[in-house]
C-alpha cells in the first residue's frame, strides 16, 4: 500500500480543508492512503469520529482511503473474521468507514482468487455499495433475501455491556437495519473506542427529517443535550443516503440508555438514533498490546 504521513505537532493545526487539499496533492502524486503518526495518540483518537466524518467525504471526492496509525492490527484482526467465512452460501452485511473498507477489499481479492465462494453483500450505504462494486463482491437487497448471517462493522465508542455509538459515518439509520436483521453482529474498533459509559467520549448522532430539525433540536435540549447539526467541510448541512440531517447531540456519559433510548424513539421527526443497545454479538478491539476479543454477556 502506498501511503503519505501527516507530520504535524498535534491534530488541531490541520483545518478539515487543508485535509482536503493535501489529500488531493497526495492523490495526484499517486498515494491512495493517509497515515497518521502515532505521535497523536490517543488525542486524534478521541475526535476519530469527526476525523472519519471527513475523511469520508475525502475519499468520496479524491478516491483516498484514510489509514490511522494503529489501523494494521484492526484491518489484520477484520480479515481473520472474513478467514471464518465457509463453505455454504453466506449473506453478509457490510458496514461503513475505513475499517470496513479494508474489509471489503480483502473479501474481493478473496472471492476473485477462489478462497471464498458463494458470498453475496448488503451495503449499509451508498459508500460502501460503490466500494463492494468496484471490489467485485456480488450484492443483494432486502427484496431478495431479509435475514443477514454475518455483519462486519465499526463504532465510534461501545460499553463495558458491548452497546454502542454508531454513525459518526453518516450510515447509522442503515446499519441499525443491518445490525437488527443480522444473526451475528461483528465490530471490529480501536481500544480508544472503550468506554465505560456511552457518551463520555463520543455525541450521539440522531437522523432528523429536514422539516423537523429545529423542534427535534430543542426536544433534545429539553433532555439535557447539546445538539449540533452537522456540516459539509463547505459549510453545507450534511444529509444521509435518506437526505436527512444529522443532529450531533452531547449529552455526557448516558445513566440510563433504555430511557434516553425510549424516549428518542417516540419523538416525531427522528427517523433514527445512534444508539445501538443489545446488537453486537462480538468486539474485537486491537490495542497497543495486540488484539482483545469480547463475546456478549462474557464476565
Amino acid at each position: 500500500m502506498k501511503g503519505v504521513g501527516i507530520v504535524t505537532p498535534y491534530w488541531p493545526d490541520i483545518k478539515p480543508g487543508e485535509l482536503v487539499e493535501f489529500a488531493r496533492l497526495a492523490e495526484g502524486l499517486g498515494y491512495h492512503s493517509i497515515w497518521v503518526p502515532e505521535m497523536w495518540g490517543r488525542d486524534a483518537f478521541s475526535i476519530l469520529g469527526l476525523l472519519a466524518a471527513n475523511t469520508t467525504r475525502i475519499r468520496l471526492a479524491t478516491g483516498i482511503v484514510p489509514v490511522f496509525s494503529r489501523a494494521p492490527s484492526v484491518i489484520a484482526q477484520t480479515i481473520a473474521t472474513l478467514d471464518e467465512i465457509s463453505g455454504g452460501r453466506m449473506i453478509l452485511g457490510l458496514g461503513t468507514g475505513s475499517t470496513t473498507h479494508f474489509a471489503l477489499e480483502e473479501l474481493g481479492k478473496r472471492l476473485a482468487d477462489g478462497r471464498l465462494k458463494d458470498i453475496v453483500g448488503i451495503p449499509s450505504s451508498l459508500d460502501t455499495e460503490k466500494s463492494a462494486r468496484e471490489f467485485g463482491i456480488p450484492l443483494i437487497t432486502f427484496d431478495d433475501k431479509q435475514a443477514i448471517d454475518l455483519t462486519i462493522d465499526g463504532a465510534d465508542e461501545v460499553d463495558p455491556n458491548l452497546n454502542l455509538i454508531k454513525g459518526g459515518g453518516g450510515a447509522l439509520l442503515r446499519e441499525k437495519v443491518l445490525a437488527q436483521a443480522s444473526r451475528r453482529n461483528v465490530m471490529v474498533v480501536d481500544e480508544s473506542k472503550m468506554s465505560p459509559r456511552l457518551g463520555t467520549h463520543f455525541p450521539v448522532p440522531i437522523e432528523v427529517i429536514p422539516f423537523a430539525w429545529r423542534p427535534v433540536a430543542e426536544f433534545l435540549k429539553s433532555l439535557g443535550g447539546e445538539p449540533v447539526l452537522r456540516k459539509k467541510n463547505d459549510g453545507q448541512t450534511y444529509e444521509t443516503d435518506q437526505s436527512n440531517y444529522i443532529l450531533d447531540c452531547r449529552f455526557g456519559p448516558i445513566e440510563n440508555l433504555d430511557e434516553l433510548a425510549s424516549k428518542l424513539g417516540q419523538k416525531a421527526g427522528i427517523a433514527e438514533f445512534g444508539i445501538f443497545i443489545g446488537t453486537a454479538s462480538e468486539i474485537i478491539v486491537a490495542t497497543s498490546h495486540g488484539i482483545r476479543y469480547r463475546k456478549r454477556n462474557d464476565s
